[in-house]
């Protein structure tokens, strides 16, 4: 008799307990949920300090003539060989000088100066200076 009500016990009392074996058994039936770990911050490692562990990695430091020329990739290629707008490889710090003023000044230089008017209206001295060091020293 109770075998024949058995198949009728556990599934009334599974309903009955929101269907948590764990609570019918009385044992862990499912595995734990897994906790999150803790995340870890190396601010300062002393066995590097201390025990000359690995070296440090060189950070590079963008200039800010390189961090002004990211707007100019678009059309002057990243290493300035040119696409939309022409190659910048080469040329002199006195003659990009020269162009980013006649175009801040929205004079006619080329076929394309009326593109370059909006870009170098935004730039001030210090900044055309900056990107004319980091174009003529780094291509």
């Amino acid at each position: 008799m109770i075998r024949n009500n058995l198949w009728v016990l556990i599934p009334m009392t599974m309903l009955l307990t929101a269907c948590d074996p764990n609570k019918i058994f009385g044992t862990r039936v499912t595995p734990p949920k897994e906790q999150p770990k803790p995340v870890e911050y190396q601010l300062f490692s002393p066995t590097v300090a201390i025990a000359g562990g690995a070296p440090a990695k060189a950070v590079k430091v963008a200039s800010a003539g390189e961090k002004k020329y990211a707007g100019c990739a678009s059309c002057h290629g990243a290493d300035g060989e040119g696409g939309v707008g022409p190659k910048l490889q080469g040329q002199s710090l006195s003659y990009i000088q020269g162009r980013l003023t006649a175009y801040k000044n929205r004079e006619k230089v080329g076929r394309q100066s009326v593109m370059m008017w909006s870009q170098a209206s935004l730039l001030s001295d210090a900044d055309i200076n900056d990107l004319s060091d980091y174009i003529s020293g780094s291509f």
